[in-house]
């Protein structure tokens, strides 16, 4: 017996020394997982993203027919995905660029427009008749220049700007001047901006407009906050308090009459007798709901029950009842 004991012994030491020599696979991570990016925001969910990806859909539109009424040529721009940056990302590009500043409706900084001098500048050269592939050098705008991109930045906004209200987020308006790449909004490094690009349709989809935005401008539109509202007045809050409570069910109590009567008198009563009451016939009775009297009336009959027809209040200002 202790040599089958022995033998079992042996082959449970056998199945752990190969267990501990085989290397468990290590485990794969679902296909739907991705790596946390610690350089950007993540002030937006999955969902209010795709609010936010519908929303540059629309403005991509409206972009395509603004310029092309402009510049009289048929453009289609698309929408990229929406992406969250940071301030000190949003400084970095990979060309040279112009940049127009965008405030809100107080005056304050909340963005800026982005667009590639060599696209800008052919832009700006179709509006004033000549190509649209202007030379790439390194030369400083005109002040006519600077004024048709301005102008053509004001058409470029009021796109992004009508969308925006249509979906009751904050109106937006563009600066007066057109900016060095190197220059940034006075706001902190840790700000958070959303970017919004558009491409448009055709040579290599080079041509490109950029927003960025402060991300609080589309909390509204992503869903993530509602537009602010005005305090209710006292007569509104009344309005709504008895629209939330009209359909509560209360308890209707028609009062006849009271009288006064000895407990002799009360036990001696039979089939027949008449208990005066001290309403007079032409008196209306109380209505009371919850113990409190509330209306009065006088008493009818409606399909073979007891009834109250309710009499105009204000003949009765001794209850105090405000119409």
């Amino acid at each position: 017996m202790s040599g089958g004991r022995h033998t079992q012994d042996l082959a449970i030491l056998r199945q752990l020394r190969e267990a501990a020599q085989r290397r468990a696979a290590a485990a794969t991570p679902p296909d739907d997982t991705a790596e946390y990016d610690w350089a950007c925001p993540h002030r937006f969910t999955g969902a209010e993203h795709r609010r936010l990806d519908a929303f540059a859909e629309r403005t991509a539109e409206r972009l395509g027919e603004a310029l092309a009424a402009l510049l009289r040529v048929r453009l289609t721009f698309g929408a990229e995905t929406v992406a969250e940056r940071y301030a000190s990302a949003v400084a970095d590009t990979e060309a040279p660029v112009y940049r127009v500043s965008l405030h809100d409706a107080a005056g304050g900084p909340c963005g800026m427009v982005q667009l590639p001098v060599v696209q800008a500048r052919g832009w700006v050269e179709k509006l004033l008749g000549g190509s649209a592939t202007p030379d790439e050098g390194d030369r400083q705008l005109s002040s006519l220049e600077s004024d048709l991109l301005l102008d053509l930045v004001s058409a470029i906004v009021q796109s992004l700007a009508t969308v925006s209200r249509e979906a009751g987020a904050p109106d937006l308006h563009r600066g007066e001047a057109v900016m060095a790449q190197a220059e940034t909004l006075p706001v902190p490094n840790d700000a958070e901006f959303c970017e919004l690009t558009f491409r448009a349709a055709g040579n290599g989809n080079r041509d490109a407009v950029t927003f960025f935005l402060k991300s609080e401008l589309l909390d509204t539109i992503a869903g993530r906050a509602t537009a602010g509202k005005a305090p209710l007045s006292p007569k509104q809050t009344r309005a709504r308090l008895l629209d939330h409570f009209g359909n509560a069910p209360v308890e209707v109590t028609a009062r006849l009459g009271t009288a006064r009567i000895s407990v002799r008198d009360l036990m001696s009563l039979e089939p027949g007798d008449v208990v005066v009451l001290g309403t007079g016939v032409s008196e209306p009775i109380a209505v009371a709901v919850g113990g409190q009297v509330a209306l009065r009336g006088s008493p009818a009959a409606c399909q073979g029950r007891y009834a109250v027809q309710v009499l105009d209040p204000r003949d009765h200002p001794r209850l105090g009842l405000r119409t």
